[in-house]
């Protein structure tokens, strides 16, 4: 038979005993060697022929810049866990249990039994399809992200050769349509607040524009009162539980908030970013209310420490990110809003009165801890003063 184009005579196919042809190609050198050591690859197959088109195969890579992929290699789900176990410490832990969801109800039940060097552009977007049908859209661009980092890291291992999600045309979600609360509608939300003693909290999320955690992890050694500012320095989160016990050595309970070395919970973790730690200045009648809200935690608790919450829970202790939502839904409902609006809607709403106060975006940026300033257009939306400004410049032609 032929050698194939780009074979050299060095590299011959050998008949050998167990009845398959066996080949050696060069793929490199080792550098940590001492004589730079040939680094070779096993081929094996059932006819000449094909051993031939497989040594041409791992030239072709090679010339290319490729290192050749193995035969066989790890599954889609040996990988995955291999994956979840290198990001464990290294990300933050409500990312990893993002990860970890996406790869459980997702990946593993539809892709993990398929060799990973086999994984073709077609299952994975099949995968994402019945994921679609099953959850929705932007749930589908979580776990397409998801599993682009995973491939990607299985590329830097040298375990594929081409990352599959290449090969796929994606749209993503359309983002809905956000509809932030009217003036009148933030009116009834104050009124409703303070009735309720929920006005402290609704200030630092509307007017200071902190996010949830950022909000729940303030202590009063947080806020400056004499030069009218308050430290971000960290978040609460609540990270869905997980089994700490080991394989070999199961608890026996089914779901994992009940096991003995469980990990989750409620936990104290860093901001979202690096410039998620910053300073931010407070109206006046901003710290008016802070103050009275120092009084009445002073008055509940009959104690004060510093290193207290500034919005403590019953116990005088952090409070859970669930039961500061159920006190906004209760604040939302005593407002008779005909909208049920987001906690998180009250973020944008700050960012959207600073770009009506005419506040230069790095600034912006400053006040509210983002790195990038592609988020000042997913925050900040046009009012219906900006807009109504906007109308009255508008002039029939000819006048």
């Amino acid at each position: 038979m032929s050698r194939p184009v780009g074979s050299r005579r060095s590299v011959t196919p050998r008949l050998g005993k167990d009845g398959l042809w066996h080949a050696h190609v060069t793929i490199g050198h080792d550098p940590l060697s001492p004589r730079r050591k040939q680094v070779q690859r096993h081929i094996k197959r059932k006819t000449e022929e094909e051993c031939w088109q497989a040594i041409y195969d791992v030239r072709a890579q090679v010339k290319v810049g490729k290192k050749p992929v193995k035969r066989g290699g790890p599954t889609v789900a040996e990988w995955a866990n291999e994956w979840l176990d290198l990001k464990k410490g290294i990300v933050k832990l409500r990312t990893y249990g993002s990860y970890e969801s996406h790869v459980r109800v997702h990946i593993v039940p539809h892709l993990g039994k398929t060799r990973l060097a086999s994984l073709d552009p077609a299952q994975v977007d099949t995968m994402l399809r019945a994921v679609i049908l099953r959850s929705s859209h932007a749930n589908a661009d979580n776990v397409r992200t998801t599993m682009a980092i995973m491939l990607r890291a299985a590329m830097n291992r040298r375990l594929i050769a081409f990352n599959p999600l290449d090969g796929i045309v994606w749209t993503r979600a359309r983002p809905r349509v956000l509809e932030l609360p009217s003036e009148n509608d933030l009116i009834a939300l104050y009124d409703a607040s303070e009735n309720s003693g929920y006005l402290a909290r609704l200030v630092v999320s509307i007017v200071l524009g902190l996010r949830q955690g950022e909000a729940l992890g303030l202590t009063w050694r947080d806020i400056d009162f004499r030069n009218n500012v308050l430290y971000v320095r960290r978040a609460v989160q609540r990270i869905p539980c997980v089994h700490g016990c080991a394989p070999r050595r199961p608890c026996g309970k089914e779901k994992a908030r009940f096991c003995p070395e469980r990990t989750g919970g409620l936990v104290i973790e860093s901001t979202k970013s690096v410039t998620g730690d910053r300073v931010v200045p407070i109206p006046d009648w901003v710290c008016e209310i802070l103050l009275k809200q120092q009084a009445s935690v002073h008055a509940h608790f009959l104690s004060f420490e510093e290193t207290m919450p500034v919005f403590p829970s019953a116990k005088g202790l952090w409070m859970d990110p669930r039961v500061d939502w159920g006190q906004w839904k209760n604040c939302v409902k005593l407002a008779g809003l005909r909208r049920s609006y987001r906690l998180h809607d009250g973020r944008h709403v700050a960012a959207t009165s600073l770009l009506e106060a005419g506040v230069d975006p790095v600034t912006t940026m400053a006040i509210l801890g983002w790195s990038s300033r592609v988020l000042l257009d997913r925050y900040q939306h046009s009012g219906n003063k900006l807009l109504h400004d906007a109308a009255s410049k508008l002039r029939r032609p000819g006048r």
